[in-house]
């Protein structure tokens, strides 16, 4: 079971570095390979060639060893499935959820010390509104092609939950449960 996990999860990481498109799925498709491909230390791309991003495959959110925190809380429940968890190039965490009519939402995590999540989006989405979930002030916006991205902050880190497409935005009652139930710890 051990080596079919390992396989597994090769596979996957050779496949996420292969996409480089930041809001092109539709419902139902794995939104793992929306992640930004950076060059070097600049968290954006080098001009004509950017580098493969490294994302580490992971049981659970537990990332304390290449990222140097874990997330404590997440939700999973029947309308919020936590599918993949992935480290991406040494500084953000990706929970992958998964709904029960087949959308994806991926919510990221990193330090308040690291760049603004919103930069591990080719995508531009235009924070705009604001908002408040359970006493904690969160920004969102559409890209120009309808996907929506949430931001916010607290405990000393950064979340952002994305999806694809108009038709596959997060609910309202889906962001607040992201909001009330995600929390991280430094290690």
């Amino acid at each position: 079971m051990r080596n079919k996990n390992a396989i597994r999860a090769g596979m996957l990481a050779g496949v996420l570095c292969l996409a480089l498109a930041a809001c092109g799925g539709g419902t139902g498709q794995h939104f793992t390979g929306f992640v930004q491909d950076f060059g070097g230390g600049a968290r954006q791309p080098a001009s004509g060639s950017a580098a493969k991003s490294e994302i580490t495959p992971y049981q659970s959110p537990a990332f304390a060893d290449s990222l140097g925190f874990n997330v404590t809380q997440w939700p999973d429940t029947a309308q919020l499935t936590p599918a993949f968890y992935f480290a991406i190039d040494g500084w953000f965490g990706q929970i992958e959820y998964h709904t029960p009519d087949e959308r994806v939402i991926v919510v990221r995590v990193a330090s308040l010390d690291e760049p603004s999540l919103t930069t591990t989006y080719t995508e531009r989405h235009f924070l705009k509104a604001s908002d408040e979930h359970q006493d904690v002030a969160m920004q969102s916006g559409m890209g120009e092609d309808g996907c929506m991205l949430y931001c916010w902050e607290q405990g000393g880190f950064q979340f952002s939950a994305h999806s694809g497409r108009s038709f596959a935005k997060p609910t309202t009652e889906e962001v607040a449960a992201l909001v009330a139930g995600l929390t991280a710890e430094m290690v």
